[in-house]
């Protein structure tokens, strides 16, 4: 319950570029989680700290953070914290100018089971693939 907490909180913070005190908490909810063996919320709070990595320019640190959080997910994980997930990797794949990467990110949360019943994940996946699109555009 309290890496519960520190997750949400962190997430909070993370909305008001309180970038410091967003990684203090996601941080101990990471810890917290793992040891409490919650694998859902140890990838929910993972993903959060890969996205203060991420909005901090430590690209790499951020990818390879979400992938330890897709690792960790299981064939009954919730659809929604895989593409949740997945979307974050590929919003980081995209800023690191790694187009081939972010589009598999990108495409594959639309091809899972019930992808539509999550309107706000499936919404921000098919907006990083029209980004991913317009950049590869060549200028008019």
């Amino acid at each position: 319950m309290i890496s519960n907490a520190l997750c949400f909180t962190g997430h909070a913070l993370l909305a008001l570029d309180r970038h410091t005190e967003a990684t203090e908490l996601l941080l101990r909810a990471v810890r917290l989680a793992r040891e409490a063996e919650d694998l859902a919320l140890y990838a929910a709070s993972l993903s959060r700290l890969a996205t203060v990595a991420h909005l901090q320019g430590s690209l790499h640190s951020a990818v390879d953070i979400h992938r330890e959080a897709l690792s960790t997910l299981t064939p009954s994980a919730s659809t929604w914290l895989e593409m949740e997930v997945r979307v974050r990797l590929g919003a980081t794949y995209a800023a690191a100018g790694r187009p081939t990467e972010a589009r598999h990110e990108f495409e594959t949360p639309l091809a899972l089971p019930a992808a539509a019943d999550h309107p706000r994940q499936y919404g921000r996946a098919h907006e990083g693939l029209r980004a991913l699109e317009a950049a590869a555009e060549p200028p008019p």
